[in-house]
């Protein structure tokens, strides 16, 4: 009698899908600054700055950061007022992530 010899092979897939939502930064004119600078989206702001992207929009509303509404009218937050308020404690107060 012959044995018969039974092999089970598994395999195992995994996907990884990765979307990236945010845009690098672009050069923009920045009517507060007067010069071409860096603009990034609130959700970028909001991570350099260690903040809420809530707290950034309230930023933008006080008037404590500069930004610009390009074509698609897309909020474009100026990088260098971001670092400025940073830098100087305007965020001390804001809401954490």
């Amino acid at each position: 009698m012959k044995r018969r010899r039974r092999t089970e092979t598994t395999i195992e897939t995994y996907e990884v899908l990765a979307i990236r939502t945010s845009r690098e930064p672009t050069l923009v004119w920045c009517p507060d600054c007067g010069e071409l600078a860096r603009m990034v989206e609130p959700e970028a702001a909001a991570r350099l700055a260690g903040i809420s992207t809530r707290s950034i929009y309230g930023q933008v509303e006080a008037g404590r950061l500069h930004y610009e509404e390009n074509k698609e009218g897309l909020l474009l937050i100026c990088l260098q007022s971001v670092l400025q308020s940073a830098s100087g404690g305007e965020f001390a107060g804001a809401t954490k992530p």
